[in-house]
């Protein structure tokens, strides 16, 4: 039905600008340097993409559109989502490194930082996808 898909259209946009307006407002008011930690990575990236034949998804993005464009607006020192367990790893958009830390089994991630700047991006127990 045309009405519910425009309904649905709707409710989606009036949900991203909410959410946009939320986190853009914590950004403005957040000290840097600042780690950014949502649970999506951010939209179409190599981190957010289905790979997986069998899936109805593959070959489509499926991060945050929101994340993306903070992360763009913002330029936080890292943004770090997961999600998509599938993609684990870590891309660069616009100027920010970006990482899948969203991972299954027994894995972990770990990320330094030395006098305010990004040192470091290791992944422990597992090979990412995107080193």
């Amino acid at each position: 039905d045309q009405d519910i898909g425009k309904i649905y259209e709707k409710e989606k946009k009036e949900y991203y600008l909410k959410n946009l307006k939320i986190v853009d407002t914590l950004f403005k008011k957040a000290k840097n340097p600042i780690i950014y930690i949502s649970h999506n990575v951010p939209w179409k990236t190599k981190l957010d993409e289905i790979r997986n034949p069998s899936s109805p998804r593959n070959g489509q993005h499926m991060g945050s559109r929101v994340t993306r464009e903070l992360t763009l607006k913002h330029k936080p020192i890292i943004t770090i989502g997961s999600h998509i367990h599938e993609n684990f790893g870590q891309d660069i958009l616009g100027e920010t490194p970006i990482v899948n830390a969203g991972f299954e089994g027994d894995c972990n991630t770990l990320v330094t930082f030395k006098d305010g700047k990004l040192k470091n991006i290791e992944f422990k127990g597992a090979t990412p996808i995107y080193p």
